[in-house]
C-alpha cells in the first residue's frame, strides 16, 4: 500500500444555487465522458485497432475527464463516487489503454494520520476546511462530506475508502484505527507531551520576516508576549488587561491556563522566500527549522507562527483542529499548528481574540455558527435550517469576539463542565422533565449549574442548551448587551458535529443574531414537539427556567433513505440490486405509518423493482429491501438511479437516495482449437494460434474477427469446425462476435 500525507478540501455549509447547477453539470458531463469512453474502449477492441491509435482517440477524452473529475472530488465527494467507474471497468480501461493509465481513477484504500487544517478568512464570511493524511514524507489530499468529517479527529489513524485520481481522493466511508494497526513510532531521545485541554499549556510562538517582506512594526515579541501573557510580561501594555491566558482561565474556571513560565515567543527569523503560493506547510517547516537551534518542540503542546501580509494568504488565521505529529531535529512532537498574520495581530485587542479563537481550534473545537429559520426559532426535526459559519457573535469561536466557548463546547469537547449525567458533581443538568431549574450566570466562579441541556420533546434526540450570559468581567462585558436580557440557547442535533449553533429567539426583530436571547418573562413553545420554555426571572448572578413536556403530540416528517453499494457496472440485458434502508423520523407522539417506495430512473426504458411496496415504521424505527434495475438492452454508459421514499401519512414528506450503474458491453469468448501442422493467423487481436487460443472482445454484431488457415509444409489444411463449419475448406473464414464461438482447424500430413 502506497504511504501518504497532507491533504486538503473545502467545506460550504451553504452551497449557493448556482454552484448545486454546476456541480449537476459537472455529473452529467462525467456519465457522458464515461459513456463515450466506453464506447471508444469496446470499439477499439472490437475492430482491433493498433495500441497506438486507441491511445490517439483516447487521450483528449481522458485528459477532459480527469479536469471534470477532479473538479468533482473537491466540490461533491459523495457524488464523485458515484460518477466513476466501478472497478472492473477501470481494469479493462487499464488493459487497454495502458500508457494512459495516470489519467484514470481507481478505487481503494487508503491510511494515514489524519490532520484537520482550518482556514479562517478576513471577514468571517467564508471557511475553507483542509483534510490531510500523512505517513512519512508523503502525503495526499482527501475530500469528505460534513457528515463523515466530524466524526474524525486529528492525530488519529485514519482509513478511508473511495476514488482517487493523482493525489486527491474522494471519500465514500472513513473509521478510525487503532495505533497498533501502523502508526508510526516516534524519533528522539525524549518523550513527546500529550496534547490536552486541561492544564498549563506550553506555547511557543515563532516570528518570522519572508524575503521581501518584513513584520509590521506593530508585532514584535515584546506585543505577542503581551496578548498571550498580559500586561505584567511586556512593556507594551493595554488596559483592559486581555491576554490568551487571562481568557482561558476566566472561560474554564480555571481549568485551563497558558503556562506562562514555560513557553516563550522566539523570533523574528528571517525566512529565504516569499511563499508565493501560501504554501503553510512549507512556512511551518521553514519557521521550525529556524526556531530549532533555540527551541527544542518536545517541550511544546502549542506551535504558533505569525508571519507577515504579503497579499497572497486570503486567511486571517488557520489552525490545525486539534495535534498532529510533526519532526524537527528534537524528533518526534505532539502539537497543534496555528498560522497567524501578522497584520490581523496589530493590537492587543485583535490580537487575543485571533489567539483566542485560533487557539480554540487548536484544542479541538470547530465554529461557533449560528442556525436561522424563517420567521421562526427552530424548524422541525431534520431541518438544517440556515447555517451562517461564524454567526454566534457571543464566542470566541464565532467571528472575532471576546465571548467565552459556548456550553455545548466547554462540555462535549473540552470537558471543562461535566454532565449531570455522568457525574455527582456537575456544571451542566441533563433536564428530561417539566419543572423549574435554574443556572448560574456564565462567567462566575466557583461554578454551580452554568448549563442546562434540555431535550427537545420526549424521545427525540436533539436538545436544546441554555446559558445565562453577564456583563461581568473583562471579556463577556464586551458582548452586545441584549444577551444579558434572557437566556442564550444553542441547538445540538445530527448537523452540529464539533461546531455549535446559536438560535434566534427573537426572529422578528430585524437584527438577526445581535439580540438572540430568550428574554425574561418570554415563552417558547415548539411547535414540533411537546416542549415549552418560560423565562421565569434573572438577575445579576442567575436565571430561572421553566420546562414543560406537555402531551406528546405527532410531526410527521421525511424518512432518512440510504442506498448501497454507491456504484455498480452491469452488463447490457444484466440487472444489479441494491440494498435500501429507510428510518422513520416521525415525532414519538406518531402512531406507525408505511413509507412508499419508488424508483428514480434515468428513463422510462429503465425497469426498477424495490422488493417491497412500502415499509411499515414506527417513529425513530429503520428497515431495509432491496432495489433491482434493469437498464434497457441497448444502453451503454454511466447513469444514476435512485429509490424515493415517500411519508404516506403526509405526500409532500419524501427523500430519495442515489447510486451510480454504469452498464458495459457484455465480453464474449473466441476459443481457437489448432490441430498439428499449421497455424491459425487471427485479424484480432493481431496474433497467430497454434493449440488452443482464446480472445476476448465486447458482444457486437459488428465486431468481425478473421481466421486463416495456414498449414506447415508437408500438411494440408482439411477443414473448419464448430462456427467456421460453413467455411469448409475455404483457408479463410471470419465470425461475428455476436455471441461467444468456438472454432477448430484440422490439418493432415500430406495432400
Amino acid at each position: 500500500m502506497t504511504r501518504f500525507q497532507a491533504c486538503t478540501f473545502a467545506i460550504f455549509l451553504s452551497i449557493p444555487s448556482a454552484a448545486l447547477a454546476q456541480q449537476r453539470r459537472g455529473t452529467a458531463e462525467i456519465q457522458q465522458m464515461n459513456g463515450d469512453l466506453l464506447r471508444m474502449e469496446a470499439e477499439s477492441r472490437a475492430t482491433g485497432w493498433s495500441r497506438s491509435a486507441r491511445n490517439y482517440q483516447a487521450e483528449t477524452l481522458l485528459h477532459e475527464r480527469e479536469a471534470a473529475l477532479r473538479q468533482l472530488i473537491r466540490t461533491n465527494p459523495a457524488e464523485a463516487v458515484r460518477s466513476a467507474l466501478p472497478e472492473s471497468v477501470l481494469g479493462q480501461m487499464r488493459e487497454t489503454y495502458p500508457s494512459l493509465t495516470g489519467h484514470l481513477e481507481r478505487r481503494g484504500v487508503w491510511q494515514g494520520t489524519f490532520e484537520h487544517v482550518i482556514s479562517d478568512d478576513l471577514e468571517g464570511r467564508a471557511s475553507e476546511s483542509q483534510y490531510y493524511l500523512r505517513s512519512g514524507d508523503s502525503h495526499i489530499r482527501v475530500f469528505l462530506s460534513e457528515g463523515e468529517a466530524v466524526h474524525l479527529r486529528s492525530g488519529e489513524r485514519v482509513e478511508v475508502q473511495g476514488v482517487g485520481i493523482g493525489e486527491e481522493v474522494a471519500v465514500e466511508s472513513a473509521a478510525t484505527m487503532s495505533a497498533a494497526s501502523g502508526a508510526a513510532a516516534s524519533s528522539g531521545t525524549q518523550t513527546a507531551l500529550s496534547c490536552n485541554t486541561t492544564g498549563p499549556q506550553k506555547v511557543v510562538v515563532i516570528l518570522v520576516n519572508f524575503a521581501s517582506t518584513a513584520l509590521p512594526g506593530t508585532v514584535t515579541t515584546d506585543t505577542v508576549r503581551g496578548i498571550l501573557f498580559g500586561n505584567a510580561y511586556t512593556n507594551a501594555t493595554n488596559s483592559p488587561d486581555w491576554s490568551v491566558d487571562d481568557f482561558w482561565q476566566q472561560a474554564s474556571d480555571g481549568k485551563l491556563s497558558v503556562d506562562v513560565a514555560n513557553s516563550q515567543v522566539v523570533g523574528p527569523y528571517n525566512l529565504m522566500t516569499d511563499y508565493a503560493t501560501c504554501d503553510t506547510n512549507g512556512i511551518r517547516a521553514a519557521a521550525m527549522a529556524a526556531a530549532d537551534p533555540y527551541v527544542n518542540f518536545q517541550n511544546y503542546t502549542r506551535v504558533v507562527v505569525v508571519f507577515p501580509n504579503t497579499g497572497v494568504c486570503s486567511f486571517a488565521g488557520q489552525s490545525t483542529v486539534g495535534c498532529s505529529t510533526y519532526s524537527s531535529a528534537d524528533g518526534s512532537s505532539t502539537a497543534s499548528m496555528t498560522w497567524l498574520r501578522a497584520d490581523q495581530a496589530a493590537n492587543r485587542s485583535s490580537g487575543v481574540r485571533l489567539f483566542a479563537h485560533e487557539l480554540g481550534h487548536g484544542l479541538g473545537l470547530s465554529h461557533a455558527s449560528s442556525r436561522a429559520y424563517s420567521g421562526m426559532a427552530l424548524g422541525q426535526l431534520g431541518d438544517a435550517g440556515t447555517l451562517d459559519e461564524y454567526g454566534d457573535k457571543f464566542s470566541a469561536m464565532g467571528f472575532w469576539n471576546f465571548g467565552f466557548y459556548g456550553g455545548p463546547h466547554a462540555a462535549t469537547i473540552l470537558k471543562w463542565l461535566s454532565l449531570s449525567t455522568s457525574s455527582s458533581t456537575y456544571n451542566v443538568q441533563v433536564v428530561e422533565t417539566s419543572g423549574t431549574y435554574s443556572v448560574q450566570n456564565y462567567e462566575a466562579r466557583p461554578t454551580a449549574v452554568k448549563a442546562l441541556r434540555v431535550r427537545r420533546g420526549t424521545g427525540n434526540n436533539a436538545w436544546l442548551w441554555i446559558e445565562g450570559r453577564k456583563s461581568v468581567g473583562d471579556y463577556d462585558s464586551q458582548l452586545s448587551s441584549q444577551v444579558f436580557t434572557g437566556a442564550l440557547i444553542h441547538y445540538e442535533d445530527s448537523y452540529t458535529g464539533n461546531k455549535t449553533h446559536l438560535l434566534d429567539f427573537t426572529p422578528n426583530s430585524g437584527s438577526g443574531f445581535l439580540d438572540p436571547a430568550l428574554p425574561v418573562g418570554s415563552s417558547w413553545t415548539d411547535p414540533y414537539s411537546n416542549l415549552k420554555l418560560t423565562v421565569t426571572a434573572g438577575d445579576t448572578t442567575s436565571l430561572t427556567v421553566q420546562v414543560d413536556f406537555g402531551a406528546q403530540s405527532c410531526t410527521r416528517a421525511a424518512p432518512t433513505v440510504t442506498m448501497s453499494p454507491s456504484s455498480v457496472s452491469v452488463t447490457q440485458g444484466g440487472s444489479t440490486t441494491f440494498n435500501v434502508n429507510v428510518r422513520s423520523n416521525d415525532s414519538t407522539g406518531c402512531t406507525s405509518t408505511a413509507f412508499d417506495l419508488s424508483g428514480v430512473l434515468p428513463s422510462s426504458s429503465w425497469v426498477g423493482t424495490p422488493g417491497v411496496a412500502s415499509l411499515t415504521l414506527s417513529p425513530g424505527q429503520q428497515s431495509s429491501t432491496t432495489f433491482t434495475v434493469t437498464p434497457p438492452a441497448a444502453s451503454s454508459g454511466s447513469f444514476t438511479v435512485g429509490v424515493k421514499a415517500t411519508n404516506s401519512a403526509a405526500a409532500t414528506l419524501s427523500a430519495t437516495a442515489t447510486s451510480g450503474v454504469t452498464v458495459t458491453v457484455p465480453n464474449v469468448t473466441l476459443k481457437v482449437s489448432v490441430g498439428n501442422g499449421g497455424k491459425v493467423p487471427v485479424s484480432n487481436p493481431a496474433a497467430t494460434c497454434t493449440g488452443n487460443c482464446s480472445y476476448g472482445y465486447p458482444q457486437s454484431p459488428t465486431a468481425n474477427v478473421t481466421l486463416t488457415a495456414s498449414p506447415a509444409a508437408g500438411y494440408t489444411f482439411t477443414g473448419w469446425g464448430g462456427s467456421c463449419s460453413a467455411s469448409g475448406k475455404n483457408e479463410t473464414c471470419t465470425v461475428s462476435m455476436n455471441a461467444s464461438k468456438n472454432v477448430n482447424a484440422s490439418f493432415k500430413r500430406g495432400k
